[in-house]
C-alpha cells in the first residue's frame, strides 16, 4: 500500500523529471531526437549486412526482424546499466530531501520507454516499406510491453539496491549484459538455430528472448505469442518487483550513509 500511495503522490514529479531529462539530452543538438532513431538504425544496418548477407541468414523481412530485437534489447540494456549507479548519481538530491528511491528507476524507465516507443514507430514504417503482412495479433504488442516493463522494473530495482553496496557490480553487469545480448536472439532465430525442445527452453528461461520472439510473432508472423511463457514472466515480474521494492524500503535509510 505504501508503494501505490507513493506512486500516486510522486506521479507528476516522475513525469516532469522524465520530460526535463529528455529535453536536456537533446539540448544544443542539431538533430535532437533523431539521434534516438539513428543508433538503432545503424545497428540494424550492421547486423543486416553481417548476419543477413555474409552469414546468409534466410529470414524473411530480416531488417524488421533485427530492428524489433534491437529495440527491445536496447530498452532493457539501457535501464539495467543506468540502474547500477542511480542512487550514487543522485546523491545530492537524496541527501537533501526524502524521495522514494524507486522513483529514480521509474523516471529512467519513462525516459527509455519513450525512446523505445519512438523506435517502434519507425518499426511500423519499416513494416510498410518491406510490405510485412499485418493481422489482429498486433494487439498483443500491448500486453507484451506491459510484461517487459514489469520484468525490467523488478530486475532493475534489485540491481539498483545492490549497486549501492557492491562496488564492482557495474563491471559485472557490463560483462553479463554482453553475454545476455548474444543469448537473446537479436540477430538470429532460435527455432531455426536450435532443435526442439532446446530452442523452447532457451526462450522460456530468458525473458528478453521471450519478449523478442513474442513481439516478432505478433508483428511479423501474424500469429499469437506463447501465452504460457508471457504469463509465466508476468508473474515472475510481479515477484521480482515485490522483492525489489522490499529491498529498497528495507535499505533506503542506509543509502546516503553508504554513498
Amino acid at each position: 500500500m505504501r508503494f501505490f500511495k507513493e506512486v500516486k503522490k510522486y506521479a507528476a514529479y516522475m513525469q516532469y523529471a522524465a520530460y526535463a531529462n529528455l529535453k536536456a539530452q537533446v539540448a544544443g543538438s542539431y538533430l535532437n531526437w533523431v539521434w534516438w532513431l539513428l543508433e538503432p538504425l545503424g545497428m540494424m544496418i550492421v547486423y543486416t549486412v553481417i548476419f543477413g548477407w555474409l552469414f546468409k541468414q534466410g529470414i524473411s523481412y530480416f531488417p524488421v526482424f533485427i530492428f524489433i530485437g534491437n529495440t527491445i534489447w536496447g530498452f532493457f540494456n539501457r535501464v539495467s546499466i543506468s540502474s547500477v549507479s542511480l542512487i550514487k548519481q543522485n546523491e545530492a538530491l537524496l541527501s537533501r530531501i526524502y524521495i522514494p528511491k524507486f522513483v529514480l528507476l521509474v523516471i529512467e524507465m519513462f525516459i527509455n520507454g519513450f525512446k523505445m516507443l519512438i523506435q517502434f514507430g519507425l518499426t511500423i514504417v519499416l513494416m510498410i516499406c518491406f510490405r510485412v503482412p499485418v493481422s489482429i495479433h498486433v494487439l498483443w504488442v500491448i500486453p507484451i510491453l506491459i510484461t517487459l516493463f514489469l520484468v525490467t522494473f523488478g530486475i532493475c530495482a534489485l540491481i539498483m539496491n545492490w549497486g549501492v553496496f557492491l562496488e564492482d557490480l557495474g563491471h559485472a553487469m557490463s560483462i553479463l549484459l554482453t553475454v545476455w545480448m548474444y543469448f537473446s536472439g537479436i540477430f538470429y532465430d532460435f527455432k531455426a538455430m536450435l532443435p526442439e525442445p532446446t530452442s523452447t527452453i532457451c526462450i522460456a528461461v530468458n525473458p528478453i528472448a521471450c519478449f523478442i520472439v513474442a513481439m516478432r510473432d505478433a508483428l511479423m508472423y501474424c500469429r499469437m505469442p506463447n501465452l504460457g511463457m508471457l504469463l509465466m514472466w508476468f508473474f515472475c515480474g510481479l515477484m521480482l518487483s515485490v522483492l525489489g521494492i522490499r529491498a529498497i524500503y528495507r535499505n533506503e535509510n542506509g543509502y546516503v550513509k553508504r554513498i
